[in-house]
């Protein structure tokens, strides 16, 4: 009985610690795909995208830029009318944070 237990506290905490560090609002057990509004605007003027993307396996490993300067860069925006993330996680094995940018 006390091995189970071992076993099962040992398996309890390698599993949290593969966690993928990446912010979901809404919990999920498998696939979690989501896209939320930071700011809203009227993008009907606006012609220029720019996305910036971060990810994270297992926990282990973190890379990518996805802050909003980043993704205005790439799309090469100097006003910034509206910013959206987008957010992908899976099995807590991967998971990856998206920004998207749009304005002039």
């Amino acid at each position: 009985m006390k091995k189970i237990i071992v076993y099962l506290t040992l398996t309890f905490l390698v599993i949290s610690c593969a966690a993928t560090g990446v912010y979901t609002p809404l919990g999920s057990a498998l696939i979690k795909i989501d896209k939320e509004p930071i700011t809203l605007g009227n993008t009907s003027s606006f012609k220029k995208n720019g996305e910036a993307c971060s990810f994270n396996i297992l926990g282990i490993y973190a890379g990518g830029d996805s802050s909003i300067v980043r993704a205005a860069q790439k799309g090469e925006i100097t006003k910034i009318a509206t910013v959206d993330r987008s957010i992908m996680n899976v099995l807590f094995i991967f998971g990856r944070v998206c920004t998207e940018v749009t304005g002039e």
